[in-house]
């Protein structure tokens, strides 16, 4: 099994974001730490807590996954909605955003010979909620999900999804969802991918 990190965020208004880093980052980061003594101890606020069961289909450059997310509201203004990154859709097609802005910064020369399969994808397949302030709260909130596109208003970019909530995590609360996914794994490319048997 491979860990992987789909989820990275949320907002409850439209300047509040808040980020977690995924866990193979998190990883290195606390073994750098303490091999040259950095404290233990977490410099932020811990408000997110993921538990990942990926499995990686080489073959077919797939991910495939689950993960369950309890995310806890630390700011002083209710949550009515969660905000999530699917970093991979910005290497969906020429037309994400981040492709966009690359491409004014140098020719996209690069990309002129991707195949269809060699461009990402990520997909969140389900996403139940099953509690909501510490009660159980059995709900299926795929239908209600959405794209948003805060920067540019690109409608082409699917790497910020919104998922309403049925009722706001107020200060303090706690909300749980699981989540299932599937990702293309792209051609290597801006730190990722996969080539022949390299990952």
């Amino acid at each position: 099994m491979w860990n992987v990190a789909v989820v990275i965020g949320s907002r409850t208004r439209p300047r509040d974001r808040f980020a977690a880093f995924p866990a193979g980052i998190i990883l290195v980061v606390g073994l750098i730490s303490a091999a040259i003594g950095f404290p233990a101890e977490p410099r932020s606020p811990r408000n997110a807590n993921y538990t990942i069961t990926a499995r990686l289909r080489l073959e077919r450059r797939l991910l495939e996954g689950e993960e369950v997310l309890v995310w806890r509201n630390l700011q002083n203004v209710e949550a009515r909605e969660l905000w999530f990154h699917l970093y991979y859709n910005a290497w969906r097609n020429p037309d994400s955003t981040w492709m966009r802005e690359r491409a004014v910064r140098r020719p996209p020369s690069q990309i002129k010979d991707y195949r269809p399969e060699e461009w990402a994808e990520i997909e969140v397949e389900s996403v139940r909620l099953e509690s909501l302030n510490r009660v159980d709260f059995p709900r299926d909130l795929t239908r209600a999900a959405r794209f948003a596109a805060p920067d540019d208003g690109n409608p082409e970019d699917r790497t910020v999804w919104v998922v309403p909530l049925p009722e706001p995590v107020p200060p303090g609360g706690e909300v749980r969802l699981r989540l299932r996914f599937h990702a293309r794994i792209p051609r290597t490319f801006a730190r990722t991918g996969l080539r022949d048997r390299y990952v």
